[in-house]
């Protein structure tokens, strides 16, 4: 009597095939995840670019200068403390609808919280924590600028080289780890820049409107190694990045 042998996978084959299968994944997984970051960093400096442009539509209307990063007396208005003072993403989305989507202020490669998300108030605090924030030590307005009268922000046209001086960086609260932040200041424990990107990465927008990505090989204190210092402080009667 002949035996009839079924067809199929021995144990040791089907091992064999479920090894070639994990190690596919293995392989594939980083290539995947390294793909979907490029994508969130390149729409991080999208949003950004955005933000960028109403500034540059923010100076046409207010004598050239950059929105500054906080106010209380109107629109160009001073670096003046106080209760009711408002933040330049509320300005810029709500006040003078210059941002139609405030999702911009959202990276998307950031975990942080989006308090703003559903205000309606432009001098609501939850502006204050957006999770990119711009120079305020000189450009955008700032307690430090001791050469400017009311501290109002600089102009445009005061730059030697805008194209190597930071306008906006990622950013994040110092003190609160879940939370954004409206300005970027090495020197203030309130804010800091965040490398959030792969690599070590840092999304910026400059003076000159164009966004890039600055890479540290530090990302956490992404200031002391590859010249975000240099490009956010610098000597205000000089206004040039070396």
């Amino acid at each position: 009597m002949s035996v009839q042998r079924t067809s199929g996978f021995t144990l040791i084959e089907l091992l064999v095939v479920i090894s070639i299968i994990a190690l596919l994944i293995a392989i594939l997984l980083p290539a995947l995840a390294a793909a979907r970051e490029s994508a969130r960093q390149i729409q991080c400096v999208s949003g950004m670019r955005q933000i960028g442009l109403a500034n540059v539509m923010y100076q046409n209307d207010f004598d050239d200068r950059f929105v500054p990063y906080q106010g209380e007396h109107g629109p160009i208005g001073t670096n003046a403390p106080g209760p009711d003072h408002w933040t330049w993403p509320g300005m810029l989305t709500l006040r003078l609808e210059l941002i139609s989507d405030r999702e911009v202020m959202a990276c998307p490669s950031s975990e942080r919280t989006r308090p703003w998300a559903n205000t309606r108030l432009w001098r609501s605090g939850f502006w204050r924590y957006v999770h990119y924030g711009v120079n305020n030590r000189y450009l955008h307005g700032g307690h430090d600028v001791s050469s400017r009268d009311d501290h109002v922000s600089a102009r445009i046209s005061e730059l030697t080289r805008p194209s190597r001086t930071i306008s906006m960086v990622d950013s994040r609260h110092a003190s609160n780890q879940t939370l954004g932040n409206y300005y970027a200041n090495p020197y203030n424990n309130g804010s800091r820049a965040e490398a959030r990107h792969a690599g070590g990465a840092v999304s910026v927008i400059w003076a000159d409107g164009h966004g890039s990505t600055v890479r540290t090989p530090n990302p956490n204190n992404p200031y002391t190694e590859d010249g975000l210092t240099r490009a956010l402080h610098h000597d205000p009667n000089n206004w040039e990045v070396e």
